[in-house]
C-alpha cells in the first residue's frame, strides 16, 4: 500500500536519536511504499541541516532514493489553489493534501491539526 509523506515525518526522523520510534520507521515496517510531492522534497531541502550536508543529509538522500516523487500539472495546481483557499493552508500543506486526495492515499504527518479539517482526507494513524 502507498502512503503520502509530509515533510514533518521526514524531518522528525532525521532529527531523532531514537529513529526506530519515529512515524517514518513505523510506516516503513508497515510495508508502505512512500509517495511525496516535489514541493515537500523542496521543503526538506530548504532546511538548514540539508544545506550543511553531513549525516542527516546523507540519510535524507537515502530516504529520497526510495520514494516516488510526484510533480505538478495544471489540474493539480488548480486543485492545490482551491484547497489552500478553502482550508487556509500553507502552500506546502495544500500540495501534500492535494496529492493524498487525488491519489486517494492516507497521509502521514505529525501536523495533523490543519489536515483534519479537510473533507475526504485520510490520515495515517
Amino acid at each position: 500500500m502507498k502512503l503520502v509523506l509530509d515533510a514533518s515525518v521526514v524531518i522528525d526522523f532525521l532529527r531523532r536519536k531514537d529513529k526506530f520510534n519515529s512515524l517514518y520507521m513505523q510506516a516503513l515496517y508497515g510495508e508502505f511504499e512512500f509517495v511525496m510531492s516535489g514541493i515537500t522534497v523542496a521543503e526538506v531541502f530548504s532546511g538548514d541541516s540539508a544545506q550543511k550536508g553531513g549525516k542527516q543529509n546523507q540519510e535524507w538522500e537515502t530516504i529520497l532514493s526510495g520514494i516516488e516523487v510526484r510533480g505538478v500539472d495544471i489540474e493539480t495546481a488548480r486543485f492545490v489553489g482551491k484547497i489552500k483557499n478553502a482550508y487556509r493552508l500553507s502552500l506546502g500543506d495544500a500540495f501534500v493534501a492535494a496529492l493524498a486526495l487525488e491519489e486517494n492515499l492516507p497521509l502521514a504527518t505529525l501536523d495533523s491539526g490543519d489536515f483534519r479539517k479537510i473533507k475526504g482526507l485520510k490520515l495515517y494513524k
